[in-house]
């Protein structure tokens, strides 16, 4: 048995090569087609964990503390946490921790002099925000909250409201809100500087002022309704580690409720789940284009060859080896193509994923998005067996269509075929 392979191997092994130039192709479109796929994997998770990063560093944090009912757009004003900093002193106490920024959020409706907007008003500790998130420190007209007069209400606002409403740093505008008696309250704010986001979506719809002078407007000294906390980059890294940190935490706050990020921002960990699916059905319908390839070779392979292969027949060539030299010639195709696209697919990842593609000049499209103009695509290493478990899958359900015409060929009319 094991002879009768090996024979059938070395069979295999020459005639894939009797026709170079075809052989060649299809080793080329069969390693390009893998290197592509791989490629287009670890870019597109570049560009989602670009994403999410960006997002973790402008506003969302690793994980939120709040009590049941709380709204991340504001809208549940009565869902305070009553005695902020004693939570977030707690809160900073743990090792794991690695920042805490309390939080008010309020919607909001500003007015300026061409225009008004609704946005979310959100009142943080400059310092504590600054500590925490990225967009305190990407200011580059004005300051963040860093006018502490008693007299001035600073509010800070992002470059794509300040430009459709045509602010300027030191411009007055008013903003309309209620507090948690649904009493309406207008307020003279200055415009202390224009902060520049990933997103342009965020620019437009989040405004920050002070944590202190938004709750003495809403009547609510002490108080916050979230606090957003950051813990060590390992645990961030993994779902199930962020996760058991959160878990932790919420023994030490029974009585509020802890979530992180994927639970508070569900959306974008669907994005991940959806991402994943779409990928590999991308790969597969990839693949399976170069597998109709291969099958229109191999048909081409079996046509040229009838007289030979009535003539092994007709010596003794069993119709079942006659069916497994065909299945072989179609995995020697696949397997010498599969480690070229796969070497030239994994050293672009690791290549491109030190250097980065810039694309400066779609910055203000991918703004839009809240992607970075620079995308460093990952090496998507958990990608491979399944890549290459699908490429033989795929050859092998090529073959069948070749080996059972090579099969059914009658040894005597072949051998007259010319």
């Amino acid at each position: 048995m094991t002879l009768g392979l090996v024979l059938l191997l070395r069979m295999a092994w020459r005639n894939i090569w009797r026709n170079r130039v075809r052989s060649s192709v299809v080793f080329v479109s069969m390693g390009l087609g893998v290197w592509a796929g791989l490629f287009l994997m670890g870019w597109a998770s570049g560009i989602n964990d670009a994403r999410v990063q960006d997002a973790i560093d402008d506003y969302l944090a690793h994980g939120h503390v709040h009590v049941a009912g709380y709204t991340a757009d504001g809208t549940n004003l009565r869902a305070l946490l009553p005695n902020a900093s004693a939570a977030v002193a707690q809160l900073e106490a743990r090792p794991d921790v690695r920042g805490v920024a309390p939080r008010l959020q309020v919607p909001a409706m500003v007015q300026a002099a061409l225009g008004s907007s609704g946005l979310l008003l959100q009142g943080v500790d400059p310092q504590r925000e600054a500590q925490l998130f990225t967009i305190p420190h990407r200011v580059p007209d004005g300051a963040f909250l860093a006018d502490t007069a008693r007299e001035f209400n600073g509010v800070v606002v992002g470059q794509a409201l300040a430009k459709r409403l045509d602010l300027r740093v030191g411009d007055p505008v008013v903003f309309t809100y209620q507090d948690t008696a649904a009493a309406v309250h207008s307020t003279l704010y200055t415009v202390e500087g224009l902060y520049d986001g990933t997103s342009n979506l965020t620019e437009e719809a989040v405004a920050y002022v002070r944590l202190d002078r938004l709750a003495t407007e809403l009547g609510v000294p002490q108080a916050a309704h979230d606090l957003a906390f950051r813990v060590d980059p390992s645990d961030a890294r993994q779902k199930q580690s962020l996760e058991a940190v959160c878990a932790e935490i919420q023994e030490d706050f029974p009585a509020f409720q802890v979530k992180s990020w994927r639970k508070t921002a569900p959306e974008m960990g669907y994005v991940d789940e959806i991402m994943a699916q779409a990928l590999l059905l991308f790969m597969g319908i990839m693949l399976l284009a170069m597998a109709f390839g291969i099958l229109n070779t191999m048909l081409m392979a079996i046509l040229e060859r009838q007289r030979e292969l009535g003539m092994l027949m007709a010596v003794g060539l069993t119709r079942q080896r006659v069916f497994a030299l065909v299945v072989l010639e179609t995995v020697l195709l696949t397997g010498i193509g599969l480690p070229f696209g796969l070497l030239l697919g994994h050293a672009t990842l690791v290549f491109t994923n030190r250097t980065g593609i810039s694309l400066e000049a779609f910055a203000d499209g991918l703004a839009e998005f809240g992607i970075s103009p620079v995308i460093y695509p990952q090496v998507v290493t958990h990608w491979y067996l399944p890549v290459v478990a699908l490429v033989f899958i795929l050859s092998l359900l090529a073959s069948l269509m070749p080996a059972r015409k090579a099969v059914s060929l009658n040894p005597i009319e072949s051998m007259r075929a010319l």
